[in-house]
């Protein structure tokens, strides 16, 4: 650089010298004094030169998020200061704040964290500020929910959620912020009943979700399960009454039908209970009775007792507590019960009782038992000896059948029927041999 400076007045000399020689045609040194350039003024052209001819530098800035996921909002890039060009090397160069330090967007509160660096000083290469955002806080964030029918609801034909179930849906969670973790709320039921079946809620499929990049929305779907089918029904049941009274059959009428109150009853407890009485006035009717196993139950109406036998169809009479099973379709199932009334206690102080009285019921006299033939005296006569004494003539009438006194008092009446016909035959055999001694 000095070089270049000492040789800029050897030039301006000659320069000067060939003037004076072509303008005045003289020598090249004359007499009269010449005009020299200072040598200042050389000096500042010199420097001109220098100052134009060193390099600049250029100042820029940067704006990032403080995680690589997020985007910078625009009102956030917006604020980026303009670069600086031509700043001379070492210049000390400090970063502007930018014009908002936070900004509202959609997705929330954005604030300026500060620069990479608080100053920086240009030493020959260009100057590069960063500054740093950070989205600290989301107002509108949150977390929705939605329903929707399961794949295999779509492709069994339930495409669409009832009311009852849309109903469910939790509300939206507000106020969430980067990292909560958030506990999705379980509906506040998790079956719906509907016809034909019930929706069934399968979960959220994700469990507890992070909130990342904005509002969170959680899906979870329903299952439509169909009811079980219906159990075939026999379509009529018969339940008749027959009544055995004095030996031959006879009917109920209402009012001991109305005593009775059958049922069937399913090894699970459930009652099925008549649906009426049918035209023949002694036969219940049961309809749409799901096939199965049952317990015939009735109540015995007052006076009345069961009673065994057989039917006509050759079945056996069904007492109260009997098992039967129900048949599906179109069929009649006929079950049947016997009833005959409850014999009357015998009263033996009442004359009008059938049941015998008097001396029938009582011993026989000995002589009259034994014939008196062997002691060789004469008993007394009980009767006239030429007449037969019939033992049935002593029996005025047979007593209720399960009375035990009843019992008692026939068995007596017989015992004094047989006495009175061996006494009759020994006073016989006794005149015999008298009529023989006076012959």
């Amino acid at each position: 650089m000095m070089r270049k400076r000492m040789a800029m007045p050897a030039i301006a000399l000659c320069l000067a010298a060939a003037t004076c020689l072509v303008g005045g045609g003289g020598t090249a040194f004359a007499d009269e004094p010449t005009t020299a350039v200072p040598e200042a003024s050389a000096v500042d052209a010199a420097g001109a030169l220098s100052d134009a001819a060193e390099a600049s530098y250029t100042v820029s800035y940067e704006f990032k998020s403080s995680v690589t996921w997020r985007t910078l909002s625009q009102e956030v890039k917006d604020l980026l200061p303009a670069a600086q060009a031509d700043v001379a090397d070492g210049t000390r160069v400090v970063p502007p704040a930018p014009a908002a330090t936070e900004v509202r967007g959609d997705g929330g509160v954005w604030r300026f964290q500060g620069w990479d660096k608080a100053e920086a000083t240009v030493d020959g290469a260009d100057v590069r500020f960063v500054g740093t955002w950070k989205m600290e806080q989301y107002k509108p964030l949150f977390a929705d929910y939605h329903f929707s029918p399961s794949t295999k609801s779509v492709a069994a034909g339930h495409d669409r959620l009832p009311e009852e179930v849309l109903d469910l849906l939790p509300a939206p969670i507000e106020g969430l912020k980067d990292g909560d973790v958030v506990h999705h709320p379980q509906p506040a039921r998790t079956e719906v009943e509907v016809d034909g079946g019930k929706w069934v809620f399968d979960g959220w499929p994700m469990g507890d979700t992070s909130v990342m990049k904005g509002n969170l929305g959680a899906y979870a779907s329903w299952t439509f399960v169909e009811d079980a089918p219906a159990p075939a029904t026999a379509d009529r049941v018969h339940f008749a009454v027959h009544l055995l009274v004095d030996g031959g059959r006879d009917y109920p009428d209402a009012a001991m039908l109305g005593e009775m109150k059958p049922a069937l009853v399913s090894a699970d407890g459930d009652r099925v209970e008549p649906s009426g009485i049918r035209d023949n006035g002694f036969t219940f009717e049961f309809t749409d009775v799901p096939e199965g196993e049952y317990t015939l139950e009735f109540s015995l109406p007052e006076g009345y007792r069961f009673a065994a036998g057989e039917t006509t169809s050759m079945g056996a009479y069904l007492d109260s507590g009997s098992k039967v099973r129900v048949k599906a379709g179109n069929v009649v199932n006929n079950f049947y019960t016997q009833l005959q009334p409850v014999p009357a206690p015998v009263d033996p102080a009442d004359p009008t009782d059938p049941a015998p009285k008097g001396d029938s019921g009582k011993e026989a006299p000995r002589e009259a038992m034994e014939g008196g033939g062997d002691s060789g005296q004469r008993g007394p006569v009980s009767q006239d000896p030429s007449k037969k004494s019939d033992p049935a003539s002593s029996v005025k009438a047979l007593p209720r059948t399960g009375d035990q006194s009843g019992i008692a008092a026939l068995v007596t009446a017989i015992a004094g029927a047989a006495c009175t016909a061996a006494a009759g035959l020994a006073l016989a055999r006794r005149a015999g041999r008298d009529r023989d001694l006076e012959a």
